[in-house]
């Protein structure tokens, strides 16, 4: 019996239901729960064994812990399971699978080809259904993703990343075994899979969903006023001065085949910084990246580039091919995981201290 379970069973639910005093007392029930969550995942989120999605993610993986637990799944099943994809949570479909057959449930593949896959399930009572899959019945659904020939790259949205999966085009046979054995598991034994609506293979091949809008402040700064004018300032175009020897000025205009420099200009001294140079070069942003990697105890390249796709959606990606947008989202993670390490090792450092 798992510490969660020692506590969901000293702490059962009374049998009333439905008022305020067995509301509060669910309420307790869940909180003491999540502690010991908390506690576990504090303790398991640095190890080697956990996903790199969950490494350093306390509080995320206190979420999968719970969430597994409803389902029968221990506290490592569960961070190796429950996958957070579009901040919904969501299992492969092979765990579906092996959840229902601990239940009785009887899985066969009676097809299955690069176009065509047919399972059948069989439920505890005898009942059988079988769940066609084709990759035109994926494609229709718009899980498939599509090669531009004309681009020689993937179709992408306006944020750059892949419509569809790929997997399809690479693993055909194991997605549309997954569509199945999903659809079927869901349709026969909601009881068991508590309602989850999506496979990790589902929301993978679904677009992101577009970022909440965010609200920016501002800070009033107290400076002197601008000294009053008669009217409207007048913008002259600028014209280079004449040659001392009476030939024409030659301005030379940028080309579109200029190549873009990834350094920045050097500022004259005692010249003021220009906007261009308030922008990060891909070389620093690619460089904090390493340094946040090496942070996180992330020495190998593949270990790199599994969380920089996870983190993206896109198992197509390295770190050349990202875009200037795709690389801000990538720093803002990592700092972000580096920083809620950091506060864990203080927190366990001060619970130490407290303990000696």
């Amino acid at each position: 019996m798992t510490e969660l379970e020692l506590v969901d069973h000293h702490h059962s639910l009374p049998a009333r239901m439905g008022t305020a005093d067995a509301a509060l007392e669910m309420l307790l029930a869940h909180d003491r729960v999540m502690g010991v969550a908390h506690k576990l995942a504090k303790n398991m989120v640095n190890t080697a064994l956990v996903p790199v999605a969950y490494r350093g993610k306390a509080e995320d993986a206190t979420a999968a812990i719970l969430y597994g637990a409803e389902l029968g799944l221990s506290p490592i099943q569960s961070l190796q399971n429950v996958v957070n994809i579009h901040g919904r949570p969501s299992l492969e479909a092979r765990t579906m699978v092996a959840l229902l057959q601990a239940k009785g449930y009887r899985f066969r593949t009676v097809e299955s080809t690069d176009e065509s896959v047919t399972v059948e399930c069989t439920t505890p009572d005898g009942r059988t259904e079988p769940s066609t899959w084709t990759i035109d019945r994926a494609k229709k659904a718009g899980y498939v993703s599509t090669w531009d020939e004309a681009k020689g790259d993937w179709v992408r949205n306006d944020r750059g990343k892949i419509v569809g999966n790929t997997k399809y085009h690479t693993d055909p046979r194991a997605m549309l075994w997954a569509k199945a054995a999903a659809e079927l598991a869901r349709h026969l034994a909601p009881d068991v899979l508590l309602g989850i609506a999506y496979t990790r293979e589902d929301l993978e091949s679904e677009p992101e969903p577009d970022p909440a809008p965010v609200r920016a402040t501002s800070e009033r700064l107290d400076r002197p006023a601008p000294a009053a004018t008669a009217g409207p300032a007048t913008v002259q175009d600028w014209t280079p001065p004449a040659p001392e020897d009476g030939s024409t000025a030659v301005v030379s205009e940028p080309t579109a085949e200029t190549p873009e420099s990834d350094s920045e200009p050097e500022t004259p001294q005692g010249a003021a910084p220009t906007s261009l140079q308030g922008r990060r070069t891909k070389k620093s942003e690619l460089d904090e990246i390493g340094d946040l990697m090496d942070a996180l105890k992330l020495e190998e390249r593949a270990d790199r580039q599994r969380l920089v796709r996870e983190m993206l959606g896109d198992d197509t990606i390295t770190a050349n091919t990202m875009n200037p947008e795709q690389r801000g989202y990538v720093l803002t993670e990592l700092r972000g995981l580096v920083a809620q390490r950091r506060a864990d090792a203080a927190a366990s450092a001060e619970e130490q201290g407290d303990g000696q």
